[in-house]
């Protein structure tokens, strides 16, 4: 009888390890969102990092359903140095809600906050933020996973 609950212990043990998978449905309560919509068509691209790793694209047209697609992870350092580089630049002291015909925007949210900036012209906010959302998107590959 004990080995038969020392198994048991042990299976459970084991079953608890695995990593936590989220989808864009079913966000973690701190995530960072990057994107753009707007132009011509009414296009809109949003890429998720999640302090996991895991990375989602989410994108569409004006008037169609949004597709989603689990993207080639990163790795949680990846992520929690993108947070430290939001913290550097005082993200959340930032303040902007430019809407043009091309809107560029990051999302920052965290379990005690979520702030997000968006402008339409790269020269509107701080150089720090445009050379973080540039930055971000040069490290993104969109490469479907699943």
């Amino acid at each position: 009888m004990k080995k038969f609950l020392l198994a048991q212990f042990c299976v459970f043990a084991f079953v608890q390890c695995r990593p936590t998978l989220y989808s864009v449905i079913q966000l973690p309560i701190q995530f960072i969102e990057i994107g753009s919509y707007g132009g011509f068509a009414g296009a809109t691209t949003s890429y998720y990092i999640l302090p996991n790793g895991q990375q989602f694209m989410t994108s569409g047209t004006i008037g169609s359903p949004l597709t989603s697609n689990e993207i080639t992870p990163v790795t949680a350092k990846v992520y929690k140095a993108m947070c430290s580089r939001l913290d550097a630049i005082r993200f959340n002291q930032l303040s902007g809600n430019e809407l043009g015909n091309m809107t560029y925007f990051v999302r920052h949210k965290t379990r005690k906050s979520d702030h997000k900036i968006q402008w339409s012209f790269m020269d509107s906010v701080p150089l720090e933020l445009v050379s973080f959302y540039q930055d971000a998107l040069n490290n993104i590959k969109p490469q479907a996973i699943n």
